[in-house]
């Protein structure tokens, strides 16, 4: 909350803690920035099924049955509707993290949104990606030198492909690339299926569940010792994701579908596979990526580019713009 403006500047996601924003934000109005490209997981959850119900229904312009809401939570691809609309009415300006979403936004409500580009999590100076550092931290991960380390960050979750990911490691390790997979986050599915597919492609011994609360120290640690970066989502609507600008400011050589990609203003060091997940293509594009020696190369002229258009200095400028305020000035502009 903004306590200079006499505007309501608020940040929404899906999280119990925004119920007060959420609440303030609807009762005054105000500037509001929509993390997510929708909000069906925090009006289920926190306001219950017939309140989604509500929203949705309004949004498509038919009833929305509970059926329909829980078919939507387990696959996020057939979620036809934003439920952004009672924030949307209230906003001034409605603000969004990637061009992708808010067009995609704007396109749905009818209504003009911003893009404001999302700014980095976590920086590195060049001295810390210098190789000396990376052999340090895979002795402390216990990461063989030898190994092509594929490390995929964030919570596991259905829609992140995680079979689509073992699926690539099989076929990697098929064309006689010496590869593990690791999963660098906290498990939110059921893996029993995932390792018996692993079992079944004979690739259960090079991949690894690192599942639980990850420490700061350990998180870096993989993301300066990897080889390789693989974030992908199943659907994303233009969802930004945090993970994939981790790989982005470490410097590290990625695989990411389209949306994502696009989402997150990746660089030529993140390449790029279709929406529409193939192992095949997602396997191709790492093995080019290791033949290129793009996996040896922080790619620090690009990285710095990127850090610097994505800052948070940057950041603020930006959102001081579309809020109607001139940056190093009192009051509104």
């Amino acid at each position: 909350l903004s306590g200079g403006f006499d505007r309501v500047v608020s940040v929404m996601g899906n999280s119990e803690f925004h119920l007060g924003i959420h609440h303030l934000l609807t009762r005054y109005g105000g500037a509001c920035i929509a993390h997510d490209s929708h909000m069906l997981g925090f009006y289920s959850a926190l306001f219950g099924m017939q309140r989604a119900q509500e929203i949705a229904g309004r949004e498509l312009g038919r009833s929305v049955s509970d059926a329909d809401i829980t078919e939507w939570l387990q696959d996020g691809s057939r979620l036809p509707a934003t439920l952004l609309s009672e924030i949307a009415a209230v906003a001034e300006p409605l603000i969004m993290h990637s061009s992708r979403a808010a067009a995609s936004t704007s396109a749905s409500l009818h209504m003009p949104v911003t893009a404001l580009p999302f700014a980095t999590y976590r920086t590195w100076s060049d001295d810390a990606l210098q190789p000396s550092a990376r052999a340090a931290a895979r002795r402390r991960l216990g990461l063989p030198d030898e190994v092509i380390v594929i490390a995929s960050f964030g919570f596991v979750t259905s829609t992140k492909a995680p079979a689509d990911c073992i699926f690539a490691l099989e076929l990697l390790r098929g064309w006689g690339l010496s590869a593990e997979l690791h999963f660098v986050g906290a498990i939110n599915i059921d893996v029993t299926s995932l390792r018996t597919l692993a079992r079944q492609f004979d690739v259960e011994p090079y991949i690894v569940f690192k599942d639980g609360f990850m420490p700061e120290a350990t998180y870096r640690d993989y993301l300066l010792a990897a080889d390789l970066g693989l974030q992908l989502r199943s659907f994303g609507r233009g969802a930004v994701s945090g993970a994939l600008q981790d790989c982005i400011t470490a410097g590290l050589a990625s695989v990411a579908n389209d949306d994502l990609a696009d989402a997150i203003d990746a660089p030529g060091y993140v390449r790029r596979v279709p929406d529409a997940i193939s192992p095949v293509l997602v396997a191709e594009a790492l093995a080019e990526l290791v033949s290129d020696g793009a996996h040896k190369d922080r790619h620090h002229t690009a990285r710095r580019g990127y850090a610097a258009s994505h800052s948070f200095d940057r950041y603020a400028e930006l959102l001081c713009h579309a809020i109607g305020l001139e940056p190093g000035r009192t009051g509104a502009a």
